[in-house]
């Protein structure tokens, strides 16, 4: 199994050239920068994997054919414009490579007899600014994500606490996957904007005390798409508003809204439920308290295969608990007001009886509010979820 503690490459680097010998020994002195090198011969392919991963710096010579060298350092810049591109050419001309690149910014130009530390240099250099760049962008993305939950908790929906926890949950998770930073990011800000589409649906349906109607049920169940609608157009945040959608799919495919199944669903929506469920499970509520760690595994075990990712749940189960107490330590929830204080909104899952901590003939105080929303309509047997 996979482990947090295996070391991953620092960057990955794209190097596009047509000389295989050049190409093998540029890509061997890469990695000895601890960076993880991706070639390619043919500049097409290249474009088509800028499309579709993320790397920290490009290395291009522009004698290049199909298309040329130029025309593929436009193309590149296009797609990934904050992406380095560090040229190291045979060309003799500098001067003639940049006028033919009119103005498409680069790193660096180089010739080819320019010394290996020189070359490894101009590299580094592009790929620390890379990364400068990508904390740059996060701590945006961060400032946004953030607003939207402080939006959220003002309305009552869900504590900002909750939220917190989950994220991080999520990332902890995600992390032992070995995930790429941009994807760890876009795991944690998935979680936690997961119920941001609540600010979608009408209060006198979030709010109310009683039992919904099916027509409320079927307003309320629309906030994964009022959450994806209020993310996509989000440049920093497209990839957390698949995991926002899909946040309520089950492994087995009774969720919603889609029906999803398997690992048709997001990965990031995948580790949050998990993340999710372990919270409300292990949190105190008015009309109940807290299971204990060891209470809320058994209970995810149980529901591996049915409503979670049993892969998922067994490198769940071999994480050190320590690091999720820590976080809940971090996020902590005030005390939870007395039940019959005011009206209370359950916003956990719909424990199953065995796990309850109120016996079934409690003479305790009445819990106010009415369930929350989970993945099966009113009524199913299942193990619900926020």
């Amino acid at each position: 199994m996979i482990t947090e503690t295996m070391s991953a490459p620092r960057a990955q680097v794209l190097v596009i050239d047509d000389d295989p010998h050049f190409l093998f020994a540029i890509t061997q002195d890469i990695g000895a920068l601890d960076y993880q090198a991706v070639p390619a011969s043919d500049p097409s392919i290249a474009l088509a994997m800028l499309e579709v991963r993320r790397f920290q710096a490009v290395v291009c010579d522009v004698s290049l054919s199909l298309p040329d060298g130029t025309v593929f350092v436009v193309a590149a810049a296009t797609i990934a414009p904050d992406t380095p591109i560090v040229i190291v050419t045979g060309e003799d001309s500098l001067s003639r490579i940049r006028s033919l690149l009119d103005g498409v910014p680069v790193e660096s130009i180089m010739p080819k007899e320019y010394t290996r530390k020189e070359v490894l240099d101009a590299i580094d250099r592009a790929v620390n600014r890379a990364q400068v760049n990508e904390v740059d962008a996060e701590n945006e993305t961060r400032v946004i994500a953030g607003g939207l939950v402080r939006a959220l908790a003002l309305r009552d929906i869900e504590t900002e606490n909750h939220s917190r926890r989950v994220s991080a949950w999520t990332r902890l998770l995600a992390k032992s996957l070995e995930m790429k930073r941009f994807d760890l990011l876009q795991c944690e800000l998935g979680a936690l904007l997961h119920d941001v589409g609540k600010i979608g649906v009408p209060d006198a349906i979030l709010r109310k005390p009683g039992k919904l109607t099916d027509a409320e049920w079927v307003e309320i169940r629309k906030h994964p798409d009022y959450g994806r609608e209020m993310l996509v157009g989000i440049p920093q945040l497209q990839v957390a508003s698949e995991i926002v959608y899909s946040h309520h799919e089950r492994w087995d495919g009774k969720g919603y809204p889609r029906g999803l199944k398997g690992e048709t669903i997001h990965i990031g929506a995948r580790i949050f439920a998990i993340a999710d469920t372990y919270d409300a499970m292990t949190s105190d509520r008015p009309y109940r308290k807290a299971l204990t760690h060891e209470a809320a595994i058994e209970e995810l075990k149980s529901l591996a295969n049915q409503q979670y990712d049993p892969h998922l749940v067994e490198i769940f189960l071999s994480l050190d608990a320590k690091k999720w107490r820590a976080a809940r330590d971090r996020f902590e929830d005030p005390p939870a007001p007395k039940a019959d204080s005011s009206p209370v909104e359950q916003k956990d899952l719909l424990i199953l009886s065995k796990v309850s901590a109120r016996p079934k003939n409690s003479t305790g105080p009445k819990r106010s509010g009415r369930p929350k929303e989970s993945s099966v309509p009113p009524g199913g047997k299942q193990m619900g979820r926020r």
